[in-house]
């Protein structure tokens, strides 16, 4: 009998190749339904009622996610199709090498980011969600043996926590920052169809947790919030150096997330400690669509320099 194992590929949207993948998994999210009744103890019939295929990915490849993507969502369709792979080991080896391994192809669906999580010390993630739909003709998740790889990984950038300001003043102390987007998807079926064959974002609905050192953030935004204001919201990722630490602040080349003023509110959230630990204080940020523009939640840029002195 022979043992096979894989791992973890490089994925693919619309021919933009995706490194650095952290973590990725299939859902096939099958609902089994049984039958039984009239008194009797065990079931007799069993089927699927429906299922709603999920791809989940967690990458340390932001630039080039975001910049094809968007902060939000994207459109998974033909000729811009979702591909991963499952990467076959080779016993006593590395990975089997040519065309060898697992391969899954979503044609139809919805790319939607999820979150992008910094911590201190740590690389910052995205981590993503590929609601797939049957197209008419395939499957919405089509498997596939014996594989090519995509690409051979390479990681030539990675990003990690990098200063905030809110208002135009630095806030002390951060530890890391958790930016949900909040893009909520539904999938839905009819006429007794087993398999979901229409998708739509239903809302857009973002939030900001940060984490600090800094006690007084609990009073400085009060017990009822502070609207944003000024400079507004202003978040970066600092770019790690190849062979060095991080890149200089000049550099644009880091990458900011924003909250323009108007456009929102910070509230004070928990702080708490345990001995001998810090306090850990968090902070939120509630931000809104703004129709006159329009201006989106939070903006992006991915090719930007951090202000000097942070």
């Amino acid at each position: 009998m022979a043992l096979e194992a894989h791992k973890l590929a490089v994925c693919d949207f619309d021919d933009v190749n995706i490194h650095g993948v952290q973590d990725l998994g299939h859902d096939p999210a099958i609902d089994v339904s049984f039958g039984g009744g009239s008194g009797e103890a065990y079931h007799t019939h069993v089927s699927v009622n429906q299922h709603r295929p999920l791809i989940n990915v967690a990458t340390t490849d932001l630039k080039t996610l975001l910049d094809k993507v968007g902060l939000w969502f994207a459109t998974v369709t033909t000729g811009s199709v979702f591909s991963a792979l499952w990467t076959q080991t080779a016993d006593g080896a590395l990975r089997t090498a040519g065309a060898a391994h697992e391969k899954m192809v979503v044609n139809k669906g919805i790319l939607a980011i999820a979150s992008i999580v910094a911590n201190q010390g740590e690389d910052a993630q995205c981590a993503f969600s590929v609601y797939a739909i049957h197209d008419g003709t395939n499957d919405p998740v089509v498997f596939s043996a014996n594989a090519a790889l995509l690409a051979t990984g390479n990681v030539t950038a990675r990003w990690t926590l990098g200063p905030i300001e809110i208002a135009g003043t630095q806030l002390e102390g951060v530890q890391g920052y958790t930016l949900s987007t909040g893009v909520q998807v539904a999938t839905r079926s009819s006429d007794g169809r087993v398999g979901p064959y229409h998708g739509s974002v239903e809302i857009v609905q973002p939030g900001i947790e940060i984490r600090t050192l800094d006690a007084s953030a609990q009073r400085t935004f009060g017990l009822s919030g502070t609207a944003i204001s000024g400079d507004g919201v202003e978040m970066w990722l600092r770019k790690r150096e190849q062979g060095a630490a991080a890149l200089a602040n000049a550099t644009a080349e880091h990458i900011k997330f924003s909250v323009a003023a108007g456009q929102g509110t910070v509230t004070a959230g928990p702080a708490t400690a345990a001995h001998p630990a810090d306090v850990v204080s968090v902070v939120n940020v509630h931000p809104i669509y703004k129709t006159t523009g329009p201006v989106l939640p939070i903006t992006l840029n991915t090719a930007i320099a951090i202000s000097a002195g942070l």
